[in-house]
């Protein structure tokens, strides 16, 4: 299936195939948008369904404006389901339950301003190595914003995904072949798209709003204008976990909307692999790398670096990552963060598979510096029939 880019909270991935934990639920072929359905024995089920629940508690303090400051409690809850219609032939939605406005500065808020959309809602077809979606997509760019280590490491990257485009996706696989570290697999994906006009930019429960032409921005034009080509060089195991070199060059070019005034043009390059130590330990580092001619349409280059590393031992992960953002313009300052997770899988007779870890940020944007603490509880859930 297509990938869905998830927020940059969930890029909690312990284990990464080395202890035996199950990843959340999809994570993998979502992230790397290059995984198809494939059948078990030559069997697909007709429908089948994978949940990720995540409860999190942000609290941003010592900012250096008090207005920045604020506390927040809230659920994400992503249900994918796939609906075969043949073995070549299947429906796939991507649901996200969040909170679609920005947290109100210098308050503590439980729950508020959650609502429901579409990230992807599309056809898929099947024809040998090649697998074409259409509807909302997700087209592929970087992979740090899912892969990025640790509650907060995702952040920056996350900033420069593009999801939920109307358009069609089409994936080729070039090869895939079994290694001693898993499936390695080399993959082509080309995207054509614009902006989601319809009435799934809306959200219920709170309403983000419809997304307009007048809106304008980069992406947001009348008709598919914008593109990406990404090839994507992976080595997954049994369970689609990253157990070996994985790596990403991508371009992407977001057409010019109302009041911009050019292209903004992109280039992608990141690499993740897994350093076994021993059985149930692993270093996992991940570098990503982005540069953008006339960044948001506008006049100005900008280039986006993150860079992290994930030591696994059982069922803890311990992880550091770093991320920079300069817009190359005289008298911009450059952003950065700087980040640490610690994290634990549990496996409880009544409860079963879930993830707690605890995070740390430090981050300055937009010229605001400010402290952020984080805990978040991880539950999947997989249904099919």
């Amino acid at each position: 299936m297509t990938a869905l880019a998830a927020e940059a909270s969930r890029a909690t991935d312990f284990g990464h195939g080395t202890t035996g934990e199950a990843a959340p639920a999809g994570e993998q072929a979502e992230s790397l948008d290059v995984a198809a359905p494939e059948s078990d024995a030559g069997t697909l089920p007709l429908v089948s369904v994978d949940t990720s629940f995540e409860l999190q508690f942000d609290d941003t303090f010592s900012t250096s404006e008090a207005d920045a400051a604020y506390r927040s409690l809230y659920a994400t809850i992503e249900p994918e389901i796939t609906v075969n219609a043949s073995e070549n032939f299947r429906l796939f939605a991507h649901m996200v339950f969040e909170p679609v406005l920005d947290p109100p500065s210098q308050t503590t808020s439980y729950f508020r301003d959650e609502g429901l959309y579409f990230e992807e809602l599309n056809a898929q077809g099947t024809f040998g190595a090649l697998n074409v979606a259409a509807g909302l997509v997700d087209p592929a760019f970087g992979i740090a914003s899912d892969e990025a280590p640790g509650l907060y490491g995702g952040d920056f990257a996350s900033s420069y995904d593009y999801l939920g485009a109307a358009g069609v996706t089409a994936d080729w696989t070039l090869s895939s072949r079994d290694s001693a570290a898993g499936t390695v697999e080399q993959v082509i994906q080309a995207s054509l798209f614009n902006a989601d006009r319809t009435a799934l930019s809306k959200s219920l429960f709170t309403n983000r709003g419809q997304t307009r032409l007048s809106d304008g921005g980069v992406g947001n034009t009348q008709g598919p204008r914008s593109f990406s080509l990404a090839y994507t060089y992976t080595t997954l195991d049994s369970s689609d976990e990253i157990a070996g070199p994985t790596a990403r060059l991508a371009v992407r070019r977001l057409a010019a909307g109302e009041g911009d005034a050019n292209d903004e043009l992109g280039l992608v390059a990141a690499a993740e692999t897994v350093y076994p130590l021993s059985d149930d330990r692993a270093v996992v580092p991940i570098a990503e790398v982005a540069y953008f001619v006339n960044e948001g349409g506008g006049s100005d280059n900008a280039i986006s670096t993150t860079l992290g590393a994930e030591f696994d031992q059982g069922p803890w992960a311990l992880s550091l990552t770093g991320a920079l953002h300069d817009t190359q313009a005289s008298g911009t300052p450059t952003d950065y963060m700087v980040t640490a997770s610690v994290g634990r899988d549990f496996d409880v007779a009544l409860a079963g598979e879930y993830q707690v870890s605890l995070g740390y940020s430090y981050a300055r944007e937009e010229g605001i510096t400010g402290n952020t603490v984080g805990v978040l509880l991880t539950k999947n859930f997989s249904w099919q029939r």
